[in-house]
C-alpha cells in the first residue's frame, strides 16, 4: 500500500524536479562529509583526531641540594681507569736494614764457606731431609739482617782461653734461622759448641735464592773467641785459629 503510494508520488513528479532533489541530496551528503573530515588530520595514510584539551604545565621548585662532599678515590681504584699502555712507575721496596750486632768483648762472627763433608756426629733431622741448599749451590746467598753475637763462655773467660766454633745455620725461605748446630770447634772450646750454636738461632738473614726464588739454605759461620781482648795479654791459652774449611789448613 505504502509502496504504491510512493510510486504514484514519484510518477507525479516530473523529471526536472527529480533531478533537483537528487542534486540537493548529494550536496547535503558532501557537506556532511567535509564537516566530519575537518575534525581529523591526515598523516600519511592514517587519520588522526586532534586533541582539543589544553596543555597544562606544572612547575615545581626542586629542593636545594646539600653541599657536595668531595669524593675520595683510592689510588688502587684510580689505576683501574688508566689506559693500559701507560706505564706506571712502581718504586722498589727499600732494602732491609742491617741491624748492628750487639758487641761482645773478645767475640767476633764471620761468614765461612764450608766445603768439607759434615761429620756424622752432627745429628740434625733437617739435614737429613736434603731440602737445604749450601751457599755454593744457589745464586744469591743469605745476607745478615740481624746477627746475634754469642757471649764469651764464663769458664773460658776466667781461664783466659781462646778458640773458635764453626756453626751450621738452617735458614728458611723467610730468612729465619730454624736450627743451628756446631760442626767443628777448637780443642779448648769443644764443650761450648752447643751453647754457642743455640745463641746464633736468634739471627735473621735475607732468604737465599735459586733462580730468583727463595729457598731453604744451609750456611756456616765461624765464631772466634780471643782472650787478649779481655785481659790485655799478648796471647791466651789455646788461641789457635780454625782450619780453613776449603783447604783444611790453619790460617
Amino acid at each position: 500500500m505504502v509502496s504504491e503510494t510512493l510510486f504514484n508520488i514519484r510518477l507525479s513528479l516530473d523529471a526536472d524536479r527529480r533531478l533537483g532533489m537528487a542534486l540537493l541530496a548529494s550536496a547535503l551528503l558532501h557537506a556532511l562529509m567535509l564537516l566530519t573530515l575537518s575534525k581529523y588530520s591526515l598523516h600519511g595514510s592514517v587519520f588522526t583526531r586532534p586533541v582539543y584539551a589544553p596543555l597544562r604545565v606544572r612547575l615545581e621548585k626542586l629542593p636545594e641540594a646539600p653541599e657536595a662532599a668531595p669524593m675520595v678515590t683510592s689510588q688502587k681504584k684510580a689505576m683501574l681507569h688508566q689506559k693500559p699502555n701507560v706505564a706506571t712507575s712502581v718504586s722498589p721496596p727499600p732494602p732491609a736494614e742491617i741491624e748492628p750486632s750487639a758487641s761482645q768483648p773478645g767475640v767476633s762472627v764471620s761468614d765461612t764457606l764450608y766445603l768439607r763433608p759434615i761429620a756424622g756426629s752432627v745429628s740434625s733431622p733437617l739435614l737429613a731431609t736434603g731440602e737445604f741448599h749450601r751457599s755454593s749451590e744457589i745464586s744469591e746467598k743469605p745476607e745478615p739482617v740481624r746477627m746475634r753475637v754469642p757471649k764469651y763462655p764464663r769458664p773460658a773467660r776466667e781461664q783466659n782461653l781462646s778458640g773458635w766454633v764453626i756453626v751450621m745455620l738452617f735458614v728458611d725461605e723467610q730468612g729465619q734461622v730454624v736450627e743451628a748446630a756446631a760442626v767443628e770447634s777448637s780443642e779448648s772450646f769443644g764443650d761450648y759448641g752447643k751453647d754457642v750454636a743455640e745463641e746464633l738461632r736468634g739471627s735473621v738473614f735475607t732468604p737465599g735464592k735459586l733462580d730468583g726464588k727463595a729457598v731453604k739454605t744451609l750456611i756456616f759461620a765461624t765464631v772466634r773467641f780471643d782472650s787478649r781482648d779481655l785481659s790485655g795479654l799478648d796471647s791466651g791459652k789455646g788461641a789457635t785459629e780454625p782450619a780453613s774449611p776449603e783447604t783444611g789448613q790453619k790460617h
